[in-house]
């Protein structure tokens, strides 16, 4: 039950990557297929697979992590919300990019965890 209800806790964070791995690769797909440049298209795969999408990972997961502690279940929600992305934005040989951004997952988690603790720890001014 303790898991149930740290995913129903997570939920926002979880919807949030979706948003960022699914919604935003695609409007950067269109508009760069669009665009007169046929360089275009691979720029905006590269500056999402290894720029917006690390980097929300360690966010979001930061976030959750300052929250909710070591919230691992969104460790492992990462890799399985990048599936999708991977398939109807990529292909699959994109896969591979679920572990590295479930790595900076760990990353930003380790560090909203260790924020949390230390303001915890630490006793307010003026009290």
């Amino acid at each position: 039950m303790l898991v149930l209800t740290r995913l129903l806790n997570l939920w926002p964070h979880a919807l949030a990557l979706l948003v960022v791995y699914l919604v935003i690769p695609a409007a950067l797909t269109a508009v760069a297929n669009a665009a007169p440049d046929p360089g275009a298209w691979k720029a905006a795969v590269f500056f999402s697979l290894l720029g917006l999408n690390p980097a929300a990972s360690f966010v979001v997961a930061g976030l959750a992590g300052y929250r909710h502690g070591f919230a691992w279940p969104l460790l492992l929600a990462v890799p399985v919300l990048f599936v999708p992305a991977a398939y109807l934005v990529y292909n699959d040989s994109a896969l591979v990019y679920g572990l590295l951004y479930a790595v900076f997952a760990a990353l930003g988690l380790a560090v909203g965890w260790g924020v949390r603790r230390v303001q915890r720890r630490r006793p307010a001014a003026g009290r």
